[in-house]
């Protein structure tokens, strides 16, 4: 009798957890996940001191095998305006952008952006999420090669999500940590092609 009055004690402090998470989830749009960081986050700007872009230009090239069964090399993507997500299947900012991703890849695709998604994932678990969102961008998911992608892209945390914003002359002009929101994926894109 004891046990179970500890068992519903500890399934009633659960709840409880719970149902603050999800509140606080809802009303600060997904930033109490976001590993730390805020959606209003200050992004790293790859500027030097005399504000001019800091020529960023190695760029790592890998092969990977998208949602459809498509094989890509990263290098097939060179001289256009591209935008690299770093996300996951457990990850709620992650789940969050993706719409807002789906959106710019749609209205950015005719001046030439291209968006990569990188799931740190199995394939099987990230594949059905990117089918079940009808992503119209390609993405990979490969949990160790996500984990050393991320550390060549130089992401300075490895939390997600993290884009990397890459403009046609293959430099890297921005990176960001945590979940965009609609005005920064636009900011952000737009300065790609200024």
């Amino acid at each position: 009798m004891i046990k179970r009055r500890w068992m519903i004690a500890a399934l009633a402090a659960g709840g409880l957890a719970a149902g603050f998470g999800i509140s606080r989830w809802q009303r600060e749009g997904l930033a109490f996940f976001s590993s730390g960081t805020s959606r209003d986050a200050p992004s790293d700007r790859l500027a030097g001191s005399d504000g001019a872009m800091v020529d960023d230009s190695y760029l790592p090239d890998f092969e990977f095998t998208d949602q459809h069964g498509k094989v890509h090399r990263f290098s097939d993507f060179r001289d256009r305006p591209r935008l690299v997500n770093f996300w996951a299947t457990w990850c709620p900012p992650c789940v969050h952008e993706i719409p807002i991703l789906i959106s710019a890849q749609r209205e950015y695709r005719e001046k030439g952006l291209q968006i990569i998604g990188i799931a740190s994932d199995r394939k099987e678990d990230a594949f059905p999420m990117a089918l079940r969102f009808d992503l119209n961008y390609p993405t990979m998911a490969d949990t160790g090669r996500s984990l050393d992608l991320l550390r060549a892209f130089k992401s300075p945390s490895a939390a997600l999500p993290f884009s990397v914003f890459i403009d046609a002359e293959n430099v890297i002009r921005e990176r960001h940590t945590g979940d965009l929101s609609q005005s920064q994926a636009k900011e952000k894109i737009e300065a790609l092609f200024a």
